[in-house]
């Protein structure tokens, strides 16, 4: 086997929880079923589980650091939360994509949208917010348009402050333009 095959298998183990515990459970036949000769599975069995966790752990803790810097204002908001809800999402592979950090963090936006209780209205909007600033990143041209009841562009997010938020990029090699425009209380009444 290669060195990058062996690469390959062991990012698999590391990053991928259900075949990291068929791994624990029985590693030479979950070796077998990736198509690993008898010789190769021996030397990679070698390998002490201890290690194989610890290993998948500093990834982890990568993978969460990589979210919190592209997602800074939605960790800081949800503090600890944040953390033990990306534990929870993780057991997701991470993304085989280009620019898999970006879209991991967009993947996780999406998972957080889907299992985050309703009464975080405010967290749902930062998140969808700071998720449109990296969907800017991507290449292409786009019309991106928000409505939001809470300040997210602001420190303070609770502050209800409604506003309709338009980004827009004409060229795929131009910048962005934003716009956003308040919506005052007496056009617009905020559901309590």
């Amino acid at each position: 086997m290669s060195l990058l095959q062996q690469q390959q298998i062991l990012a698999r183990l590391l990053t991928d929880v259900e075949l990291r515990q068929q791994f624990e459970l029985n590693g030479p036949a979950t070796l077998l079923s990736l198509g690993i000769s008898n010789a190769d599975a021996d030397a990679l069995l070698a390998l002490a589980q201890s290690q194989l966790k610890l290993f998948a752990d500093t990834l982890l803790q990568k993978r969460l650091h990589m979210i919190t810097k592209m997602l800074p204002r939605s960790s800081q908001a949800m503090g600890t939360e944040f953390k033990a809800l990306f534990k929870q999402y993780a057991q997701t592979p991470l993304p085989d994509l280009a620019q898999k950090h970006l879209q991991d963090a967009l993947q996780f936006v999406s998972w957080l949208q889907l299992n985050l209780p309703a009464e975080q209205a405010s967290w749902r909007e930062l998140l969808d917010y700071e998720a449109v600033d990296l969907k800017t990143r991507l290449p292409g041209r786009g019309l991106i348009f928000r409505r939001y009841h809470f300040a997210v562009w602001q420190q303070d997010i609770a502050q209800q402050s409604p506003a309709l938020c338009l980004w827009l990029r004409l060229n795929p090699g131009a910048n962005w333009w934003y716009l956003r425009l308040p919506i005052w209380s007496n056009l617009y009444k905020v559901k309590e």
